[in-house]
């Protein structure tokens, strides 16, 4: 199995999200009112798309998201 991971991100401007990797970020919602974004990933990716998120310029903050990843796990 593969556990998932979700995180909302808040920014600053919506175009900050094209600097995200595809093939790495799945992104699940956004919402261009409130400025947020609710994206998904390997959990064995955490260390380095947070290190990336810190790294942005245009993102103001990030947290995890709290909702019941179980039901987001894939078999390889």
């Amino acid at each position: 199995m593969i556990e998932r991971k979700g995180l909302f991100v808040y920014f600053e401007n919506v175009e900050v999200l094209d600097k995200l990797d595809k093939s790495i970020v799945n992104i699940f919602y956004v919402s261009e009112k409130e400025k947020y974004a609710l994206i998904y990933f390997d959990s064995n990716r955490y260390r380095g798309v947070t290190e990336f998120l810190k790294r942005q310029e245009g993102i103001t903050s990030f947290e995890d998201a709290l909702t019941d990843v179980e039901n987001y796990k894939f078999n390889a």
